[in-house]
C-alpha cells in the first residue's frame, strides 16, 4: 500500500536525576522502513531512524511552579525523506533546538 511503511518502531528512555530534583532527561527513536510511494510498488523511499533528546527542570520561583525545557530533534541530523502523498516525498525535518519554560500563575 502506498504511504504505509511495512515497519514502524519506536521506543523512549527516560530518567529522573536522583542528586538533581526536577530534572528529567529522556531520549527517543523512532525507525520507519521503508516506504512505497505508488501502489505498482515500482517506486519507494528508503527506510531512516531519527533519535531527539530532551530535558526538563522544575523547580518553584518566587511562589510560581516553573518548568524548563530544551530539545533536539534529529539529533544526528540525519537526512531522509517522507512520503506526502502518491509519488511524492517531502524532506524530513533538519536538526532542530527547541527551549521553552511555562509559568503555573
Amino acid at each position: 500500500m502506498a504511504g504505509a511503511p511495512r515497519v514502524v518502531a519506536a521506543a523512549r528512555l527516560g530518567y529522573r536525576v536522583p542528586f538533581v530534583p526536577g530534572l528529567r532527561v529522556g531520549v527517543d527513536g523512532k525507525f520507519t522502513g521503508c516506504t512505497q510511494l505508488r501502489q505498482a510498488s515500482n517506486l519507494s523511499v528508503p527506510g531512516y531512524m531519527v533519535f531527539h533528546l530532551g530535558a526538563s527542570y522544575t523547580t518553584r520561583l518566587s511562589g510560581y511552579d516553573v518548568t524548563l525545557r530544551a530539545a533536539v530533534t534529529n539529533l544526528a541530523d540525519r537526512r531522509y525523506g517522507e512520503f506526502q502523498y502518491a509519488d511524492y516525498i517531502k524532506p524530513g525535518d533538519p536538526r532542530s533546538v527547541s527551549l521553552n519554560a511555562r509559568i503555573d500563575f
